[in-house]
């Protein structure tokens, strides 16, 4: 089993392995792969579903890849219970600063307390379109 190293340099992703002629035939069906024969590694274009496609190609094989590439679960998909109609925005400002948003609109995004959020809601009439119900929902 060959380790597969999968990473970002500063718009590709990177991908590195040890020399096999059967994982370089695999990694040429992945449409936009290219080769840097200088640094020895291949690169894709850093886009939707690439990591994934990377992941499936090398199926069998121990494919590590860089944290910084891992999908993140939204918090709807982590909490799928919570009504975050009335949370207090602290899971927010985690992800702002997990994604690396600068503090000071980090500070701007969550300042608006949530009783502040549901008024706007109620008073936009945006809450009557989110309910559970989707035939509830405006058009």
């Amino acid at each position: 089993m060959t380790e597969v190293q999968v990473s970002k340099d500063v718009s590709r992703i990177v991908v590195t392995f040890p020399y096999n002629p059967l994982l370089i035939e695999k990694i040429k069906m992945v449409k936009g792969h290219r080769w840097h024969p200088t640094e020895k590694y291949w690169s894709f274009p850093n886009m939707e579903g690439m990591v994934e496609k990377i992941i499936q190609i090398f199926a069998g094989e121990k494919v590590h890849v860089n944290p910084s590439l891992q999908k993140q679960p939204s918090l709807r998909e982590k909490h799928p219970e919570k009504n975050f109609l009335g949370h207090d925005f602290e899971d927010l400002r985690k992800e702002l600063t997990f994604r690396k948003y600068n503090s000071k609109t980090t500070e701007i995004y969550t300042h608006v307390s949530s009783k502040d959020f549901i008024r706007i809601l109620y008073a936009s009439g945006v809450k009557k379109s989110i309910g559970s119900d989707p035939s509830d929902r405006r058009r």
